[in-house]
């Protein structure tokens, strides 16, 4: 009785803990704004999930840590050797390439904010995203693990600008789902660019880009 007690104890502190972290509130919000502007419904969800899905990522982590911290305290002993992590093959740059750029031709004859543009660009996102998470951390050199305070807030600041720009805008809307080229959102910025086969195809390469790049660190 007294171990469920404890681990509901420490489920219920790694749930505030994580539920106070501003990456999942960026879903949330995200989501909803998806939903009160009338997008497609499946975007919407696909949002709420991840949040919910770093909700529990977190907790489990956090348990897994108070427990393994409880268990080596209670039995002192020298710590295990952690077993090398295997590295898969990577598979040839040049084809990744090749495959990126054909994706991006083919995707972006798919006009947008329909069902087959959110299931084909969901489905790398979402393998993107499941290959990082299930990837071993590389092996962090001195230092590096550490950010640069300024640099970091540089970057806030780029991100928080950009949030409320695109809130201000949306409220400027004469209706939510309105757009104004008096109060631009940025995908109304945007819309030039993605209106059109070409253009949606290279903004398809540069996403890949970036993502590629992310994947990586």
């Amino acid at each position: 009785m007294a171990k469920l007690s404890g681990d509901l104890s420490r489920v219920g502190r790694s749930l505030l803990r994580t539920a106070r972290d501003p990456v999942v509130w960026v879903f949330v919000l995200a989501a909803t704004f998806e939903v009160l502007t009338g997008d497609p419904l499946l975007h919407a969800l696909l949002l709420y999930a991840v949040a919910a899905v770093l909700v529990g990522d977190g907790i489990r982590h956090r348990v897994a840590g108070a427990a393994a911290v409880t268990e080596s305290s209670a039995a002192p002993g020298p710590a295990p050797t952690p077993r090398p992590r295997e590295t898969g093959k990577r598979a040839p740059r040049a084809l990744l390439v090749a495959g990126g750029l054909l994706y991006a031709i083919a995707v972006g004859s798919f006009r947008r904010s329909t069902y087959p543009m959110t299931v084909t660009v969901g489905i790398p996102a979402a393998v993107a995203v499941v290959w990082a998470w299930r990837a071993p951390p590389r092996e962090a050199r001195r230092g590096e693990h550490r950010l640069d305070p300024r640099g970091a807030a540089l970057w806030l600041a780029v991100f928080v600008g950009a949030a409320l720009w695109e809130l201000a805008a949306l409220l400027f809307q004469p209706a939510l789902m309105v757009n104004s080229s008096t109060h631009p959102t940025l995908s109304v910025l945007l819309d030039p660019v993605l209106s059109h086969h070409p253009g949606r195809s290279v903004g398809l390469a540069v996403w890949l880009a970036i993502g590629w790049f992310l994947v990586e660190r």
